[in-house]
């Protein structure tokens, strides 16, 4: 068999892996349909985060975010922020949030934390992250470095200074004060309100 044969040969069987495979989603498609509290309460996080990426990427985008809801629910229930945030970046993929959009929602759902739980609710201090990262990512450094500074000392006074999610909120404190401090050293800061 010459070379040519060899990549006809090798592309019939990605195709065929490739027919299969989208046989198995739409199986699992199916029967998450029809027993979707079965399916997912057997699932661990990592499983609902690639399960939901399966089915972002064939297009069933309201069933992609039931089941990252899901793993978000799961990682909230184990404390693990981190994939927590990991699961709303998805999600804010999927929905087209970005920039100003982003922020907006992103304040709104804190200010309803606040007002329902507290300042100092686990998920106030999350929503809070999340809204100083979105923040920092249209720009506004400056607000997202005093969110951070504010929510590193809730985080530690509620959670303990020996909680693992301490230093990432640190982390991005440090962060944010390293870029306002190279915007206005660099003279990018076009005026006082957006740095």
């Amino acid at each position: 068999m010459g070379g040519k044969e060899l990549l006809v040969a090798k592309k019939h069987t990605e195709n065929e892996r490739n027919k299969e495979a989208r046989k198995i989603l739409e199986r699992i498609i199916k029967v998450i349909r029809s027993n979707w509290h079965l399916v997912v309460k057997h699932l661990e996080g990592d499983a609902l985060l690639y399960l939901g990426h399966g089915l972002k990427c064939d297009g069933e985008l309201a069933l992609a975010i039931k089941v990252y809801n899901e793993a978000r629910d799961l990682f909230f229930r184990d404390n693990d922020f981190r994939m927590m945030e990991t699961v709303d970046s998805r999600i804010d993929s999927i929905k087209g949030r970005s920039g100003p959009e982003a922020v907006q929602i992103k304040r709104k759902v804190r200010e309803d934390l606040i007002k329902s739980k507290g300042k100092e609710h686990h998920e106030t201090i999350l929503a809070s992250i999340m809204l100083g990262k979105a923040l920092a990512e249209t720009g506004w450094i400056l607000e997202a470095q005093r969110l951070f500074a504010e929510t590193v000392e809730i985080a530690k006074r509620v959670l303990g200074p020996q909680n693992p999610i301490i230093p990432t909120y640190e982390a991005n404190l440090a962060l944010e004060k390293i870029r306002r401090a190279h915007l206005i050293s660099d003279n990018t800061a076009l005026n006082g309100t957006k740095v």
